[in-house]
């Protein structure tokens, strides 16, 4: 796992990722395959040249276009889980001798020079393990886009340190990142006017509008009641979003966010972050994770399956053996368990 993760993130910091997505492409998709092609050949236990093959492979199944953004298609719920897919085949193919080019990141024709225009092969080694990315990735706790995470911080801060009410808006203002605002902000009546659930997790105002209603923008929020709710379409009315000089110094060492809401009484309220809920810096604590773990999986596993995994996970590391840890994870009525 930790191979997998160091490899996709180097790649996609390699890329540039604001070129990578600026040229239609989601990393989960494309980085996401080379990251599970390691960690599959890890598990196999391949050898050298058979790691550089599945990586070799990898490269001609690295694709997931940011298109879905158009239309609010399903295929970036599609991307994830093909791309470890594809990741596995990859290092099955290679273990039976199958063969890639051993120059897929770097050559001429290579993923690096193929999906970014401003790429560079020396930020792929660099730092290498000091510290490994895995320790440098974040846990999302609002079920929405990256670049959605630090306002909506900023505005449940506000919303709770003030005692606003809905009633009492007048005006949100929110600074946008620039690598991330024609994801999330631009156009602003696009953004304004959902029609589905992933246009709802890539608007910026609808992200503001539910914090602002219900007090949080988690998975239950971003559903289609809310989209059409007339509450919520009165609030995104008055979002405004903004790109912002200040808050581009750092990025992307750090995530900055901020936002100002004035009241109809002519009142400003404002804050800013640094980082996001959820990144390193500023983690999410063990309650926070378990609120969200359970939110996630209620429709699948009963509650006592829910505290059973919580009781394991926070005993990890006393464990000498993870194979009862795993058996724990599958759910009774899974047909795949009956095939293991």
């Amino acid at each position: 796992m930790v191979a997998g993760y160091e490899t996709m993130i180097k790649l996609g910091i390699a890329l540039d990722p604001a070129a990578h997505y600026q040229q239609g492409f989601h990393p989960t998709a494309t980085c996401g395959t080379f990251g599970a092609a390691t960690t599959a050949a890890k598990l196999y236990h391949l050898s050298l040249d058979q790691v550089i093959n599945a990586l070799g492979i990898s490269g001609s199944q690295a694709a997931g276009s940011m298109e879905f953004l158009s239309d609010g298609s399903y295929t970036k719920r599609f991307h994830a889980g093909w791309s470890a897919h594809s990741g596995i085949v990859a290092a099955l193919l290679a273990k039976e001798g199958f063969t890639g080019p051993h120059t897929i990141i770097e050559g001429k024709f290579g993923f690096l020079h193929a999906y970014s225009p401003s790429s560079s092969a020396d930020k792929v080694l660099e730092g290498w393990g000091t510290p490994y990315q895995v320790m440098k990735t974040s846990i999302k706790p609002h079920a929405c886009c990256r670049y959605k995470q630090g306002p909506i911080d900023c505005i449940l801060r506000i919303m709770e340190e003030h005692q606003l009410s809905a009633k009492a808006i007048e005006k949100i203002t929110i600074s946008v990142l620039k690598a991330g605002f024609a994801l999330v902000a631009d156009p602003a009546d696009f953004k304004r006017n959902p029609a589905s659930i992933v246009d709802a997790q890539f608007s910026m105002p609808f992200g503001a509008a539910i914090a602002v209603l219900h007090g949080n923008a988690s998975l239950d929020q971003y559903c289609l009641e809310h989209i059409k709710s007339p509450a919520v379409k009165e609030i995104m009315s008055r979002v405004y979003c903004v790109e912002d000089p200040l808050i581009e110094e750092e990025f992307p060492k750090k995530w900055p966010a901020h936002v100002e809401i004035v009241t109809v009484d002519g009142k400003k309220y404002c804050a800013a972050i640094d980082y996001p809920k959820g990144d390193p810096e500023n983690p999410l604590s063990w309650d926070e994770i378990i609120l969200k773990f359970k939110n996630l999986v209620a429709p699948v596993l009963s509650t006592e399956k829910q505290d059973h995994i919580i009781h394991q996970v926070r005993e990890l590391e006393t464990m000498s053996d993870l194979s009862e840890f795993m058996d724990g994870l599958i759910i009774e009525d899974n047909p795949l368990k009956q095939q293991r």
